[in-house]
């Protein structure tokens, strides 16, 4: 019996280091997740935009490079998804277990339906990246879209689960969206359109980043539907299948799009989609593999949360800006007027208060 008394007289005193131990692993996956999607972002850019025939002034058709952008798409998915598939193989009797489970298999439907609507956000994101780099605002574009989504994800998962945003997380807003409109030129446009001028780029990768943000939400509110009241013995298989299964359904925008216009579509450069596409596959497999560590993180992280799931992916999505900034700017070396500079700096700041909003 001594034994036993003990144990139990000491458990309150040593549970609050496992506790912080805990948490401090939350942080780590949510971190290590904006990292590795970083890195995707960096993949899409490299796979949609050539250097080489952008140099040469050669470029493609409208219908030919929205099949390079899919099949970009489709290869960055294809990395990622393997993630998944590959952490389930380690464990076969445990996914087993997961795919048996009926309160997983009861919300894997839900979960797929909104794969489907990331998956197109995927596709838009390459799209508005490859748009970005041809007119020399790759640093931009990924901000902009991350910071977007950075807002509409948190507030999405606080209004259908109950959780409790702080006036940081509002204060933080205000600053991503001043840093936005100034970033992205919106703040000049007006005055260029009442003297008959067209949409800046900035402007249009605004408006695409929009989308982006908004589709991407609803990855995030599937992540955090799926790992909602997960076993404990089960969770690692669990964030691995479930991370399969999720994005399996993404895959169905670019495919569909790449056959629409590959086969059936005329105006196509078939064989400069090959050759562009050849040259570049094994870097957008490899970031999108990246990626799907950083998707696998956070569906880690959000496994063990109590109420904080908001707060995870805002940090996510924080440090997801902070490292596409640098990673774009150190490797593409664009020009960067001084309003758009300040705007990035404005943006980093709501970042920084988003991360340490409780």
């Amino acid at each position: 019996m001594a034994p036993c008394v003990a144990a139990s007289a000491v458990a309150p005193v040593a549970a609050e280091p496992i506790v912080v131990e805990a948490m401090n692993a939350q942080f780590f996956f949510a971190i290590y997740a904006g990292v590795g999607w970083a890195f995707g972002q960096l993949g899409k850019r490299y796979g949609a935009v050539d250097e080489k025939d952008e140099a040469k002034g050669t470029l493609n058709s409208e219908k030919t490079q929205l099949v390079i952008d899919s099949c970009v798409s489709t290869l960055y998915l294809l990395g990622a998804s393997s993630v998944g598939l590959l952490g389930s193989l380690r464990d076969i009797s445990s996914a087993s277990a997961v795919l048996g489970n009926a309160h997983w298999r009861q919300r894997i439907p839900v979960t797929m339906s909104l794969g489907v609507m990331e998956g197109l956000g995927s596709l838009i994101s390459v799209v508005v990246v490859g748009y970005a780099g041809r007119h020399r605002m790759s640093t931009i574009a990924p901000l902009i879209m991350n910071s977007l989504n950075a807002i509409s994800a948190p507030v999405l998962l606080a209004f259908l689960f109950g959780e409790t945003l702080s006036g940081g997380f509002y204060a933080a807003m205000l600053a991503l969206m001043l840093g936005i409109l100034l970033a992205s030129g919106l703040t000049t446009q007006v005055s260029r359109k009442e003297e008959g001028g067209e949409l800046g780029p900035g402007v249009v990768i605004a408006i695409g980043s929009s989308f982006v943000a908004i589709l991407w939400s609803c990855g995030a509110l599937g992540a955090r539907y799926i790992m909602d009241d997960v076993p404990q013995d089960l969770k690692t298989a669990w964030s691995s299948v479930s991370y399969a299964f999720g994005v399996m359904p993404m895959l169905l925008s670019p495919v569909c799009t790449i056959v629409a216009n590959g086969c059936f579509g005329e105006g196509v450069n078939t064989r400069r989609v090959l050759a562009g596409v050849g040259r570049r596959s094994k870097v957008c497999i490899l970031c999108g593999m990246l990626a799907g560590t950083g998707g696998l993180s956070l569906q880690l992280a959000l496994a063990g949360s109590a109420g904080g799931g908001a707060s995870l992916v805002g940090l996510s999505q924080g440090v997801y800006n902070i490292s596409c900034v640098l990673l774009f700017k150190l490797i593409y070396q664009e020009p960067l007027s001084w309003l758009q500079t300040t705007g990035i700096l404005i943006m980093l700041i709501g970042i920084v208060t988003l991360s340490v909003a409780k």
